[in-house]
């Protein structure tokens, strides 16, 4: 069950962080212990609480200021939350069971008005929902990292089959598909996983779908492992991925389940170390997961894609990198 913070009366600490997310998140329940056990209280809002929970009034006369009351089964006294800790937040993913024309509406509704919270929230995000939202630009992604110093593969994002093929065959059929948005969706309950897919020529005639949906083209790259990079703020925590040793992982990690693949601490070079701070801090981020491929030949590692609120715990389990107390500290800071 997930954590609760204490009602306002209760409160043994004058800091406070307010945690952003949804039901399942083992980070955030990290994230909450570390703060209780420093004496910070937090308040944890799952985005599945939404609409049947959580209640708002923003107030607003001509001879007052803006007044804000938000609660969730108690009031939550938002002038006092310092330090925003954004994580799984999807309104798209709210409780609601209405026919589909009244879903949208509502979701637009609460779309804008968590807009109003948040421009009227003073307070530290980890990290700031437009700098996430434009993070998730794929090819601003690669820019920043190429613009760094950061080697990248050749990519090509398009819905058009003609430049697929014509990709393809540039590079003699070594490329890989993948999705432009996450590479998996949610469905009447059920997720769907688009993992990335070595093209072979049998397939050629299948990118005629792509008209219907666009994605990712990219060299395929002959790695040596994969490599987990997770920054929080100018903390640097590397790890090595064995995936290639898993056939099912050969092409893409995320086939294994996390007990088929092997961990290791990764210590990177000063200036790949350096170029990932400056690579978050770029897209106005205070965290971020880089994935890259370390190539075969060279050595060398090859930036692949940032999730800006990537998962850890999978790691820090598997290393004892002290990630979470990183995140901890972070929050801390920012106060």
């Amino acid at each position: 069950m997930a954590e609760r913070s204490l009602s306002p009366r209760d409160l043994v600490a004058k800091e406070k962080v307010l945690i952003l997310t949804n039901d399942y998140d083992p980070e955030a329940n990290l994230v909450g212990i570390n703060l209780r056990s420093r004496g910070i209280d937090y308040v944890r809002l799952n985005v599945n609480d939404i609409p049947r929970r959580l209640r708002i009034r923003y107030s607003v006369n001509p001879k007052s200021h803006l007044r804000i009351d938000v609660s969730l089964g108690n009031q939550i006294e938002t002038s006092e939350i310092q330090v925003i800790l954004l994580r799984h937040f999807d309104i798209r993913e709210m409780n609601y069971f209405l026919d589909e024309p009244a879903r949208t509406f509502s979701i637009q509704q609460w779309e804008d008005a968590f807009q109003i919270l948040q421009n009227n929230l003073s307070c530290e995000w980890i990290s700031d929902p437009y700098a996430n939202m434009q993070a998730g630009d794929r090819i601003k992604q690669l820019l920043t990292a190429r613009d760094l110093g950061l080697a990248i593969p050749a990519t090509l994002v398009t819905n058009d089959p003609s430049e697929a093929r014509d990709f393809y065959h540039s590079f003699s059929g070594n490329v890989v598909l993948k999705a432009i948005h996450h590479h998996s969706t949610q469905v009447n309950g059920k997720v769907y996983f688009m993992f990335t897919h070595e093209l072979i020529d049998e397939e050629l005639g299948r990118l005629d779908d792509l008209v219907h949906a666009p994605c990712i083209l990219q060299q395929k790259l002959e790695k040596k492992f994969d490599l987990r990079v997770t920054v929080v703020g100018t903390k640097v925590f590397a790890t090595q991925i064995d995936s290639k040793k898993n056939s099912n992982g050969h092409i893409d990690m995320h086939r294994c389940g996390h007990p088929q693949l092997s961990f290791r601490t990764k210590e990177l070079d000063d200036r790949t170390s350096a170029a990932c701070v400056k690579f978050i801090q770029a897209l106005g981020l205070k965290y971020g997961a880089i994935d890259f491929v370390v190539d075969e030949k060279n050595d060398q590692p090859i930036f692949l894609e940032l999730n800006p609120t990537g998962d850890w715990r999978w790691i820090e389990s598997k290393t004892g990198q002290p990630i979470t107390k990183a995140m901890v500290d972070l929050i801390e800071e920012l106060f």
